[in-house]
């Protein structure tokens, strides 16, 4: 059970700031161990890595992913930090 401090302080509001959701791996099937699957393949992340990184210089990255069943678009969207720790957030729709 959650509880709230008793503090009753005037003016002061409190605000409770959840933080960043626990890691969740991702389903990603392997068609090299199992070619003929039972059911279709409905994902709708079909890649995720937490820790991709991307050395100086690189500007080209090759990610091998499967598709599945129902895409025909890719939404492509990449967060991270720069050297300066700022943050980078791209998004992109492939066709």
């Amino acid at each position: 059970m959650d509880k709230k401090p008793d503090l009753n302080i005037k003016g002061l509001d409190m605000v409770r700031i959840l933080g960043f959701n626990v890691q969740r791996e991702f389903y990603s099937p392997d068609y090299l161990i199992n070619p003929e699957p039972e059911s279709d393949d409905i994902r709708t992340t079909l890649y995720w890595n937490p820790n991709l990184k991307a050395g100086r210089g690189n500007r080209r990255i090759s990610i091998p992913f499967y598709n599945s069943d129902v895409t025909h678009k890719f939404r492509i969207i990449l967060e991270g930090f720069n050297d300066d720790g700022k943050l980078i957030h791209l998004e992109k729709i492939v066709e």
